[in-house]
């Protein structure tokens, strides 16, 4: 499995025992989403702006 920095932003939340995350995803963060929906502890809330 290729580690990418969205791989290790989510692997860090993890380790401090975030939940949840709140946000937008779009083109500069889809690494970061990405990963996010691959996690079986934190559940992305996308939200609207």
């Amino acid at each position: 499995m290729k580690k990418t920095g969205g791989w290790l932003a989510v692997y860090a939340l993890e380790q401090i025992g975030v939940k949840y995350t709140f946000g937008i995803p779009g083109v500069h963060n889809t690494e970061l989403y990405d990963e996010l929906n691959n996690s079986e502890q934190i559940t992305p809330i996308l939200v609207t702006h």
